[in-house]
């Protein structure tokens, strides 16, 4: 298997090679992503297509993304809460359904 140079979109990469060279290697990989926490990105025609990394990274993205859309769902609270407040579902659908009848 043959690293490559780091790219824009893979800069925290360790390794970046094609998804054809990951198939005959693959049990390689998963030890790194595993044992050494490498992250290999593989590319499809040269171009970034997906990253093999350990359960840990993926657990931390996880994290990561929960509080992203919490923050998020805590915004539009606020936001809402700034222009006259929420309404009941069901409130919110009669006032769709009148102004597609309009």
């Amino acid at each position: 298997m043959s690293d490559t140079t780091k790219s824009d979109t893979t800069e925290d990469a360790d390794r970046t090679i094609s998804a054809t060279e990951a198939r005959s290697g693959l049990s390689g990989l998963i030890s790194r992503a595993k044992f050494s926490e490498e992250r290999t990105v593989l590319t499809r025609h040269g171009e970034p297509a997906a990253a093999l990394v350990s359960i840990e990274d993926l657990k931390a993205l996880r994290k990561l993304e929960d509080a992203t859309d919490v923050q998020r769902a805590r915004e539009s609270i606020e936001e809402a809460r700034e222009h006259g407040g929420t309404k009941p579902v069901g409130e919110f659908r009669k006032e769709l359904e009148a102004k597609r009848e309009e």
